[in-house]
């Protein structure tokens, strides 16, 4: 798996504690598709079974569903600049920076 950090993601990431979690999201319905979510908020979250990565002086902890997927991820910011968020991309990975499990 390959994960890449935009400079924005990795500056977003910082100001929100350093710390973000990385975790699959199973669709449901008909035709429901399965994706990717990155959250900085992590009170209350066992993240005991996820796996630690270091990048840029930010901590990503990958959740065991997504790890064992052998997908390349890029986690980017969208909207505003007061108000962005955090999105992950799943597929192709441009090259660049980016970290590896």
């Amino acid at each position: 798996m390959r994960i890449q950090l935009t400079a924005d993601a990795v500056e977003l990431i910082r100001r929100k504690g350093g710390t973000a979690a990385l975790d699959f999201i199973q669709g449901r319905g008909c035709g429901g598709r399965s994706e990717a979510a990155i959250d900085t908020y992590l009170r209350g979250k066992d993240t005991s079974a996820y796996h630690r990565v270091t990048h840029d002086d930010v901590e990503l902890l990958v959740s065991p569903a997504v790890a064992k997927r052998q997908q390349s991820m890029r986690v980017a910011t969208k909207g505003p600049r007061p108000l962005r968020r955090l999105t992950v991309e799943v597929g192709g990975v441009e090259q660049g920076q980016g970290c590896s499990l």
